[in-house]
């Protein structure tokens, strides 16, 4: 196991206070592009990456799973047909 990394992130209960939280990280991540298809033709391809996950090590949900909280980065790449595009700047 690697070393434990903690962070002060807000609180998952709400407000402006930050609680101490245990970076988890990401073994194994499988994430696919959705494609998502327009009425205009046009074909998005949406890309979420996980950058963190942590873990509140004193609260749970009402199931008594830990409670996680994660951070995301997203990309979206866009195939438009050519009556909707403009010219290439620069």
């Amino acid at each position: 196991m690697s070393m434990v990394i903690k962070r002060m992130v807000p609180d998952p209960d709400g407000g402006e206070k930050k609680v101490e939280a245990v970076v988890v990280p990401v073994t194994e991540a499988q994430e696919p592009f959705p494609r998502i298809s327009l009425e205009d033709g046009t074909v998005l391809s949406v890309r979420t990456t996980v950058v963190e996950v942590v873990r509140f090590p004193d609260k749970w949900d009402n199931d008594g799973n830990p409670i996680y909280n994660a951070t995301f980065q997203t990309s979206v790449n866009t195939a438009s047909p050519d009556e909707l595009r403009k010219e290439r700047q620069g």
